[in-house]
């Protein structure tokens, strides 16, 4: 039997980071169950509908996606969304802090207001704030997805499905995000810090992702990064790579947030604890494995890199089984990468196995979005 949650975040009261006291909480809360107590929640394919409380609806229009925890009030033409956090501060009225200490004491998670100094308290909503202009930017990027990339990239390219671009919120930077968030009122200091922006020594200040497919990367509820894909050429040197990640806060760009930018492993946030878990290293790998029903998580790289591989050991402890499932190409880095990974894992005590991709035509690579594609489409 685990210990209770008191034994298990005991530590947690004298941390430095408050943001791991959030983190903690957020592990421990079922959205579904919390918004139970006051909403009616049927299930409907991957989510839980309910009754808005905020307008009346012929439909059940309040959405709740369990394996995200992720909310939304489509009633009235869109209303409510986020977190745990964002559900009890719109049902009660309460601030953010306020949320996170009744909802640390459901949880077992030692935490009161009086923990934490008026800076901490100011760096902690900054923060909230961020995360929450990231998550608007991924609905603004959705919204702005052409139809003809969405067909050509996403359907046909990627064999993803609509609902799956819903649920991810997969997008398109077109460019025009600094403009129409300042037309919002929101402040510039507030955009320059979610590492979206670039402000160039003339004071201008332009978008970091332009003509690039998006990714955001959830964390339950809330985005806390992106991946831009591109998809046309660029004759600008700092557009050119093929996919790009938020900027990071630097000599070259202090304007970022000190906490924006956090590495992470594409998929992580949609785990809950897996029987077998598949490692793979693509972007568009990890949607297509959660489209097919297969818990999955992407490195984005051939090998972990060595400042995280304590993190993914902590993470690869949640299953009982790890597959690394990397690329098949010529040059044979997917098949080393899983090597590097599956010794890392062995000698932590993980049972480890490497799955090995059919081969492609020569000069081709073939990767486990290829493959789940080949299979649908045999199915078929």
């Amino acid at each position: 039997m685990p210990p209770p949650p008191e034994e298990r975040f005991s530590a947690l009261s004298m941390r430095t980071s408050i943001q791991g006291v959030v983190d903690a909480v957020k592990a421990e809360t079922d959205l579904v169950s919390l918004v139970s107590e006051t909403i009616s929640l049927k299930p409907s394919g991957q989510c839980f509908k309910g009754r808005s409380p905020a307008h009346k609806d012929s439909d059940p229009s309040f959405v709740v996606w369990p394996r995200s925890q992720r909310f939304k009030d489509y009633s009235g033409g869109g209303g409510a969304s986020g977190d745990c956090f964002d559900f009890l501060q719109w049902q009660k009225g309460c601030s953010f802090i306020e949320a996170l200490e009744e909802l640390a004491g459901r949880a077992g998670v030692p935490f009161t207001q009086t923990h934490l100094t008026a800076e901490q308290t100011e760096n902690l909503q900054r923060q909230r704030d961020t995360q929450d202009l990231l998550t608007c930017f991924a609905e603004h990027f959705h919204r702005a997805l052409p139809d003809r990339l969405r067909k050509a990239w996403f359907v046909e390219r990627y064999g993803l499905e609509e609902e799956t671009l819903r649920f991810f919120q997969l997008g398109y930077a077109a460019g025009d995000l600094f403009e129409t968030f300042r037309k919002r009122d929101i402040s510039t200091e507030a955009l320059l810090r979610t590492g979206m922006f670039v402000r160039f020594k003339d004071g201008s200040i332009r978008d970091f992702f332009q003509g690039r497919l998006m990714f955001p990367c959830w964390n339950r509820g809330k985005v806390q990064s992106f991946i831009g894909r591109r998809v046309h050429e660029e004759e600008a040197p700092w557009n050119q790579a093929k996919y790009l990640k938020p900027l990071t806060r630097s000599e070259k760009h202090p304007y970022v947030g000190e906490n924006v930018g956090p590495k992470f492993f594409w998929g992580e946030g949609q785990l809950e604890k897996p029987d077998c878990l598949v490692l793979t290293e693509g972007v568009t790998d990890f949607p297509a494995a959660w489209q097919a029903g297969i818990p999955a998580v992407a490195l984005l790289s051939s090998h972990v890199a060595h400042g995280d591989s304590a993190a993914l050991v902590k993470l690869c402890q949640k299953a009982q089984r790890i597959v690394v499932c990397n690329d098949v190409e010529e040059n044979q880095a997917g098949l080393k990468g899983a090597l590097k990974t599956a010794e890392l894992l062995l000698c932590h005590g993980i049972d480890v196995r490497i799955a090995q991709l059919p081969q492609g035509p020569p000069g081709e690579k073939v990767d486990l979005n290829n493959c789940l594609q080949s299979l649908s489409a045999d199915a078929t």
